[in-house]
């Protein structure tokens, strides 16, 4: 017997044939029954649910997030359509009289962005010490990768042992951090609990189940104060232990140095069967991003022409660390936004893999924004992956041809000529660097443009994915990216049921209607753990 049994829908399973039902049931976590509507009166099911004709697909996988931070971020202060400094500051002396900030309770938040302050400077401490200098201020911008501190949070900063040894990416004068200088913060903070960060996930994943993820390729390990990696699997296996996690999580594990990658494999191994929670992934940090001028370049920034970006390791670090991952087992996830990180890395990949060959390899470049073609001729002759968020799109379409002029720009965010060379492709949202909405990814993945599309024409309108193969980017394509494609990622008897019930049918409303469909239900494991009431 069943334990639930839908009916009456249309079924997309995106399996290799791409097949259609109007039926489908599950029990004990797997799906077991995909039939027509003529089956169902011979099966039977605990519970049965009429979908009235609505479309079923298999759950969303998010290959790159940081959950852990889009919860922390979604209870600090909101800054991310603050239109002028001057404003950010108002707003902020507002925010100060609210809440009960203290020397050990930062004001903290992440979302500012020159490119759209009436002043298009960055945040400097003199901004934030109009603010306060009795509170530490400390507040991230929307990238990630740079960040402004007042006088006083920048203080305790300069404090820290750690601080002494990325000098070259603080600028005292002016109170800003880059890079991973940026991550200090969370060494000077107040360390959360355990039960604080099992609140956290669970936070993140309920918000996650709205928009009908089920599994994510998430990046925690930097995403809290007191940077406890401990703590954080210790929380995640917690929340399995008593059945409450009810997202499949894939950690990709940021390891700064060598020293901490060899206590992670004395402490984790590599965990990649687990159901729930996995940390078979090392996460590695290359460079910054295009929108701070820290992307790493082969040539000069257009607008900055001495200006190159930046490279987190030399190439001696990463070939020790990529080749103490790769021979222990685990897949390579690395952050590489400019051509030259991305070159680098590649050539470091198949020189390790020359040496230490292992079959089926999935490394893979994160973002993988500006490439060239010996960059994607490599990646093909070598099976390198690439995890790209569509909706990056929706922000760099304004600065591109600025940052690095119209040839450069020509190989920027190259999803179809990526397919068509045969590179694995992706989908994550990078979220909460921007939306963690999937049906807005998918919107910019099939139109190249702005979530609004207002004033704006697509941006290399070639580059263009298909409504298949942009879902596919976050199903059946993602579940590859870690070893999973024959477990989810389709609807297919013996997978994992975890699917999605849409409020529209987007293989075949007009794809400008796409981004505004909502889930109606999501399904994890058989479960109904999501219902837009």
């Amino acid at each position: 017997m069943l334990d639930l049994l839908f009916y009456n829908g249309k079924i997309v399973t995106l399996n290799k044939k791409n097949e259609i039902f109007t039926s489908i049931g599950m029990s004990k976590g797997k799906i077991l029954h995909l039939g027509k509507d003529d089956d169902i009166f011979s099966v039977s099911s605990k519970k049965k649910i009429d979908l009235k004709g609505k479309t079923l697909i298999p759950g969303f996988n998010d290959t790159h997030i940081h959950m852990l931070n889009l919860a922390l971020v979604s209870s600090t202060f909101q800054m991310k359509t603050i239109n002028s400094i001057e404003n950010l500051i108002y707003l902020s002396k507002k925010e100060l009289d609210k809440k009960k900030y203290s020397i050990s309770n930062w004001l903290f938040g992440r979302g500012w962005n020159q490119e759209i302050f009436k002043e298009k400077r960055f945040l400097e401490k003199k901004d934030l010490d109009k603010i306060s200098t009795t509170i530490p201020i400390f507040y991230i911008r929307v990238c990630g990768h740079i960040a402004t501190a007042n006088s006083l949070a920048l203080s305790k900063i300069l404090t820290l042992e750690k601080s002494k040894h990325l000098l070259q990416y603080i600028d005292i004068s002016t109170g800003i951090l880059k890079e991973t200088a940026v991550k200090l913060c969370y060494d000077a903070m107040d360390k959360p609990s355990q039960e604080q960060v099992e609140e956290l996930i669970k936070i993140g994943q309920n918000e996650l189940l709205k928009y009908g993820v089920t599994s994510i390729g998430s990046d925690d390990l930097l995403s809290l104060p007191g940077k406890d990696r401990k703590l954080i699997f210790s929380a995640y296996r917690n929340l399995v232990l008593k059945k409450e996690l009810k997202i499949r999580v894939s950690e990709q594990s940021v390891l700064q140095n060598i020293d901490e990658l060899k206590e992670f494999l004395k402490e984790n191994g590599n965990t990649k069967d687990d159901t729930w929670f996995r940390t078979n992934i090392l996460k590695i940090l290359q460079d910054g991003s295009l929108g701070a001028r820290t992307a790493s370049l082969i040539e000069g920034y257009s607008d900055d022409l001495n200006n190159y970006g930046l490279k987190i390791h030399n190439e001696e670090e990463l070939y020790e660390l990529m080749k103490l991952a790769h021979i222990s087992g685990l897949q390579i996830a690395i952050h590489c936004i400019g051509d030259e990180s991305a070159k680098t890395i590649i050539n470091l990949l198949i020189k390790i893999n020359s040496l230490y060959p292992r079959k089926d390899v999935r490394h893979g470049i994160v973002h993988a924004q500006i490439l060239n073609e010996d960059i994607l001729k490599k990646m093909n002759e070598n099976s390198i992956m690439a995890y790209i968020q569509p909706i990056f799109i929706d922000s760099d379409m304004d600065i591109i041809y600025e940052r690095i002029g119209k040839e450069r720009s020509q190989y920027s965010y190259i999803w179809n000529t990526m397919k068509k060379r045969g590179i694995k492709i992706l989908g994550g949202s990078d979220a909460p660097v921007v939306s963690h909405n999937i049906m807005e990814n998918i919107h910019c993945a099939i139109t190249r443009n702005k979530v609004s599309e207002k004033n704006s024409s697509p941006f290399l309108e070639n580059e263009k994915l298909s409504v298949l193969d942009s879902v596919k980017l976050f199903t059946s394509e993602a579940a590859y990216s870690t070893f999973e494609e024959n477990k989810k990622g389709t609807l297919e008897l013996g997978k994992f049921a975890d699917m999605i019930i849409l409020s529209e049918d987007i293989f075949s409303i007009p794809i400008n209607k796409i981004k505004n469909t909502s889930i109606l239900k999501t399904i994890v494991n058989g479960e109904i753990v999501f219902t837009n009431k």
